[in-house]
């Protein structure tokens, strides 16, 4: 084997002079294993926005998050509000009794719901303090970080170039930085499912994604307390809704008087052809139009009237109404569609955390699913005791010969042209309004661009949930607890603090 150029990097983690890899096509391997430390090494740096978009970004997904936690409390004190103050007394205006129930119950829920809440806003998402700072954290900030060598180094297989090595850099234990990758923005080692979200500004372990609702991002922190957080908001709003229709089947008459008032047609179509009329839009002014210029103001004459019509006829619903009918229709709507959109949110988290599979991940399974298996064969042409990555986008590093995980499990199933055409239109969305994309994200649950995995209740599915709810038995899963279980991930780390 003749002699030919080859680079040579120093480790991001163990600040190891190592030479790169060949492909077989001579090409230089996107990314290896260091021999020292095994912290996975980028060739070269990736493009990455500018400073200003990224603040953009931040300073508005931030300060949306806060006006959302704002909205949040606000929102579940007054579905709270109404089973306690407007429902019961109609439902049993005799019984103190059944509203003293009703409003622990309602209390309760509550208390459950800013419970969870709050500690899935404050809390540490995921922290990846734990390992230790890397040694050279800027590795393409160095001038001598690229130089030509023989390939005599790669022939005996150590990977190591014969160049000299740093004497400063203080002593790191091997395989300290296993399958970790360097966090850029951060300058600290990002170990395999750990993410650096742009709104916080760090690196977080587990992360599943960034929820708008909590300020926060969803990672191994606080997964527990995010998930109970919507199962009790699910459980909360659908109490409230519950007794919006029984308060409406036992005030019948004043049900009825609304739907009479809110649906009268005759004085409806009255009131829009009197409101069409003080604008040029009566019957004799639509007989006369000629020109664009006329149909236009006549268009727009009647589009007014309509919609002031229809605004004029639900205040006088309102006003002819019992005072519970406000409450009534508040929770119906507002409630109704919380419930079913947290309840669809708990539910497709806990299938992705029984699936040990998180939403990042899903994304980038799917993208790289479709993108095409380059990384298999770069990994195989590597040298002894490197390991090529082939995934672009700073994903964990894929051992070679090993599948996608248990929510892969081989050939990728069916490419679902809904999750296809959301993924793209989210990913075009984020670059110019992170905020709503994030907002959509959490509210369409359903659009999740992944396969379902395990179910909750197989061995499988139960391992993982273990892993968040602890080792206890499962009835007890849902009790309100700050610290994490025995057996889930960070009780151990805990008590080792």
């Amino acid at each position: 084997m003749g002699d030919r150029t080859v680079l040579t990097r120093h480790c991001w983690g163990c600040g190891t002079a190592l030479n790169v890899p060949k492909l077989p096509g001579g090409g230089d391997s996107p990314a290896f294993k260091c021999v020292w430390c095994e912290a996975v090494n980028e060739t070269a740096p990736r493009s990455r926005h500018g400073r200003v978009r990224r603040n953009l970004e931040h300073a508005f997904t931030r300060w949306g998050g806060r006006v959302l936690v704002a909205g949040v409390v606000v929102i579940a004190l007054a579905v709270a509000r109404a089973p306690v103050a407007r429902f019961a007394p109609v439902v049993y205006p005799e019984s103190p009794a059944a509203r003293l129930a009703i409003a622990a119950l309602t209390l309760a829920l509550l208390f459950n719901v800013f419970f969870n809440y709050y500690h899935a806003v404050v809390a540490e998402a995921g922290s990846v303090a734990h390992l230790p700072r890397p040694v050279n954290p800027r590795p393409f900030d160095d001038d001598t970080w690229e130089s030509s060598e023989s390939e005599s180094a790669m022939t005996r297989g150590t990977g190591i170039a014969d160049g000299p090595e740093r004497t400063d850099a203080p002593e790191v234990t091997r395989g300290v930085f296993a399958g970790c990758r360097l966090c850029v923005p951060c300058g600290r080692a990002k170990p395999r499912g750990a993410h650096h979200c742009r709104t916080c500004r760090k690196c977080v372990a587990g992360m599943d994604h960034h929820c708008p609702f909590i300020g926060n991002c969803v990672g191994d922190g606080n997964t527990r307390h995010f998930l109970l957080f919507c199962l009790y908001v699910a459980l909360g709003c659908g109490w409230s809704v519950a007794w919006a229709i029984a308060c409406a089947r036992a005030d019948a008459d004043g049900y009825r008087a609304f739907h009479d008032a809110l649906f009268d047609y005759d004085a409806y179509g009255k009131r829009a052809l009197a409101i069409a009329g003080e604008r040029g839009g009566s019957m004799d002014d639509l007989a006369k139009v000629n020109g664009a210029s006329a149909f236009f103001q006549a268009l727009f004459a009647w589009t007014y009237a309509t919609l002031k019509a229809a605004k004029m006829n639900v205040r006088v619903a309102f006003e002819q109404s019992p005072a519970w009918v406000n409450a009534w229709a508040f929770v119906c709507t507002i409630g109704g569609v919380i419930c079913v959109a947290t309840a669809g949110l708990f539910a497709s988290t806990l299938n992705a955390v029984a699936s040990g599979e998180t939403y990042v991940e899903a994304l980038k399974s799917r993208s790289s699913s479709r993108g095409g298996g380059g990384g298999g064969g770069a990994g195989r042409s590597a040298g002894v005791g490197m390991a090529s990555v082939g995934d672009d986008d700073g994903g964990e590093l894929r051992d070679v010969g090993r599948g996608r995980g248990v929510r892969g499990g081989g050939d990728d199933g069916g490419d679902d042209s809904c999750a296809r055409g959301c993924t793209a239109a989210f990913r075009c969305l984020s670059g110019y309004c992170p905020f709503v994309t994030e907002f959509c994200g959490c509210c369409f649950w359903f659009c999740v661009p992944s396969e379902f995995g395990p179910a909750p209740w197989s061995k499988i599915g139960m391992f993982h949930l273990r892993q968040v709810f602890g080792s206890g038995h499962p009835a007890f899963w849902a009790m309100p607890r700050a610290s994490p279980p025995q057996g889930a991930r960070g009780s151990s780390q805990l008590k080792k603090e």
